[in-house]
């Protein structure tokens, strides 16, 4: 009973910590992209 319980939790870590590494990306390019435009402005 405790294995499959392990199992699926293992499967949430690794899928919350590729969510983490997207959402990071995402926050990353758009940083890149805001700077670049406010350089550009200026």
């Amino acid at each position: 009973m405790a294995l499959p319980f392990l199992l699926v939790n293992l499967k949430g870590i690794r899928a919350i910590t590729l969510h983490k590494t997207k959402l990071f990306h995402v926050f990353f390019i758009y940083q890149e992209i805001f700077i670049r435009k406010n350089v550009l402005v200026k």
